[in-house]
C-alpha cells in the first residue's frame, strides 16, 4: 500500500513543485520534471520486485472513497514500468 501511495504522491508533489517555478526558468522547470520522472521510474522498479509473482490478482490496494480501491495486478504493473520508462526518455529527447 505504501508503494502504489508514494508513486502516486511522488507526481503529485513533482507537478506542484513544476508549477511553482517561473516560467522563464526552462532547464530548471526541465531538470524538475526529469528528477520527478526517474524518481517515479525508480519506485516502479522497487514496485516490481516487491510483487508477489506467484498470485497474479491485485496487489497493493489502497481504498479510497473517491476511486474505490486502486490496485495492480500482473499485467498493469507491465504498464506502469513502461510509462515511467518513457516518461524520462521523452523529457531528454524534448
Amino acid at each position: 500500500m505504501f508503494i502504489i501511495l508514494s508513486l502516486l504522491l511522488t507526481n503529485i508533489f513533482g507537478i506542484c513543485y513544476i508549477l511553482l517555478i517561473e516560467a522563464r526558468h526552462y532547464n530548471n522547470i526541465r531538470i524538475a520534471g526529469l528528477n520527478t520522472s526517474l524518481l517515479c521510474f525508480i519506485i516502479s522498479l522497487v514496485l516490481w520486485i516487491v510483487f508477489d509473482r506467484s498470485t497474479p490478482w491485485l496487489q497493493f490496494n489502497l481504498y479510497c472513497s473517491a476511486f474505490g480501491i486502486l490496485g495492480i495486478d500482473g499485467i498493469s504493473l507491465f504498464f506502469i514500468i513502461l510509462t515511467a520508462l518513457l516518461t524520462p526518455l521523452c523529457i531528454l529527447t524534448s
